[in-house]
């Protein structure tokens, strides 16, 4: 998503809230910079599983974040690794509440 390549600061994240194993898959996973989780974490960032394109809450004020608005997720070229488009879906229908 940041294209941060410090793996200090990145970490996997959960697409939908982690509830045990049934939950703990590479498709309900995406690796984010920890900053970005959080904010992934609160709907304040999505992900549209149609266009793959980051979405950034206009109450995110920082211009850091708000430059993220509008770009391209890279995926992973195997498509069994990339994440899946019901969990995408369901995490951005919350963004937009």
């Amino acid at each position: 998503m940041t294209g941060c390549t410090e793996i200090n600061v990145l970490q996997a994240a959960h697409i939908t809230p982690y509830n045990g194993p049934k939950t703990n898959h590479v498709q309900n996973g995406i690796l984010l910079r920890a900053d970005v989780h959080n904010l992934f974490d609160l709907g304040l960032i999505s992900i549209d599983s149609e266009s793959m394109r980051i979405h950034v809450s206009p109450r995110v004020e920082d211009s850091i974040y708000r430059s993220l608005d509008g770009n391209l997720v890279s995926l992973p070229n195997d498509e069994n690794q990339r994440p899946s488009h019901i969990n995408l879906n369901d995490q951005y229908k919350t963004y937009l509440k």
